[in-house]
């Protein structure tokens, strides 16, 4: 973990030992190319001490946080419910884990009553995302499965991976993360699982990729793109995020 080149928030807050500040930090991913950081930023917390002159200085010395900090005495952790492994969207209004891009949550292009049961998403104009699975109609074939990706701004569609799935009754899709590795599978049923394209890249989802410095970190969700503006709609099931197997 290192230090982010934001520096230190200014604030300072009492514990029971003295005082505490907030700093920027990250977890990066030794690549090649160089450290990238797949989830963003994150908060740490350092101890400060004071000179005699009234100035903080961190109460380990030096200039650099330290990566292991002792808790404040008398801390008692405030555990929190966690969440379930799998959403069937079974309740009126998303859960508060999830989030959106950009705009709230409005009945304008999500639904939870609509299709009782279902997530349903009416179609917007593209969100620019790093890598898309991505379900799709074309005329000639019918559903389509493949891969979209924007590689630092540039869109592009990944070549000789695209899957006919219009026999399919549903489909099931999957990322699966593997330290620096991302694949994407299908399934007509959830059991029998068919690899979508290569193995991919997947630090270059971090913030440190590209030519910009963007600070938020990867997410994973779903999405419904409608480019010719008729706010098309796809129901999702369910979502289920979970750990790999050791």
């Amino acid at each position: 973990m290192f230090l982010n080149s934001s520096g230190f928030d200014p604030s300072l807050f009492h514990d029971e030992d003295g005082r505490t500040t907030p700093h920027l930090a990250s977890r990066p991913v030794r690549t090649p190319a160089g450290a990238r950081c797949v989830l963003g930023r994150e908060t740490c917390l350092q101890r400060v001490g004071w000179t005699d002159d009234g100035w903080p200085r961190l109460a380990d010395g030096g200039r650099l946080p330290s990566l292991e900090a002792a808790a404040p005495r008398g801390a008692t952790p405030a555990p929190v419910p966690a969440p379930p492994v799998r959403d069937d969207f079974d309740a009126p209004a998303l859960a508060p884990y999830w989030n959106t891009l950009r705009t709230p949550a409005t009945p304008q292009w999500l639904s939870l009553t609509e299709r009782p049961g279902h997530l349903r998403l009416r179609g917007r104009q593209s969100p620019h995302s790093r890598y898309a699975l991505r379900l799709t109609h074309e005329e000639c074939r019918g559903r389509v499965l493949g891969i979209v990706l924007t590689d630092d701004g540039a869109y592009g569609e990944l070549p000789g991976c695209e899957l006919d799935v219009d026999d399919w009754p549903l489909a099931h899709l999957r990322a699966r993360f593997d330290g620096p590795e991302l694949r994407f599978a299908a399934s007509p049923d959830g059991v029998s699982w068919q690899d979508v394209g290569p193995a991919l890249e997947a630090t270059r989802l971090s913030d440190d990729y590209g030519e910009r410095l963007r600070f938020t970190g990867a997410f994973v969700g779903v999405c419904v793109q409608d480019l010719g503006g008729t706010r098309a709609v796809a129901d999702f099931d369910w979502f289920e995020p979970r750990d790999l197997a050791p």
